[in-house]
Order: C-alpha cells, then sequence, then structure tokens
C-alpha cells in the first residue's frame, strides 16, 4: 500500500467517531478473517439469520406478481 494511501486512510478514521470507527474495523476483520470465497446465498444467510421468523410471515405472498405495485405504488394485478 502506498504511503500517501496508508496516511489518507488513517486521516478519515481518526476523524469518524468512536462507534463508527468500530464498524470500520469490523468491516476489515470481515475483509481479512471472513470466509475467503463467500457466495452472495451465504452472505444472505449470515445476516437473515437474526431476522424472527415471524418477520417473515409478514411479507406478501404475491410479491413477485404484484412487484411493481410493492416497489412503485403501481395498481395490483
Amino acid at each position: 500500500m502506498s504511503a500517501n494511501l496508508e496516511r489518507e486512510i488513517q486521516e478519515k478514521v481518526r476523524a469518524l467517531p468512536p462507534e463508527k470507527q468500530q464498524q470500520v474495523l469490523d468491516f476489515v476483520e470481515e475483509l481479512t478473517n471472513g470466509p475467503p470465497h463467500e457466495t452472495i446465498w451465504e452472505k444472505l444467510q449470515r445476516h437473515l439469520r437474526d431476522v424472527p421468523d415471524s418477520e417473515f410471515t409478514e411479507l406478501p405472498t404475491d410479491g413477485s406478481e404484484n412487484f411493481d405495485h410493492y416497489l412503485y405504488g403501481a395498481p395490483k394485478k
């Protein structure tokens, strides 16, 4: 890494509040220690693991048919 890039990263991180600095550290640790070839599905499963099942029951069952309705407010089909 070039000295200029390293210095710029350090300056930007120092300017962040402590909780944001922790987020940066968590991100860097995930990059360096995370699974080397994590697929998008594995990443999705990891993030959804903490979502309660009750939240999934709230999702519409016609989401693919009425995608435009739920995303843009178009009339339902």
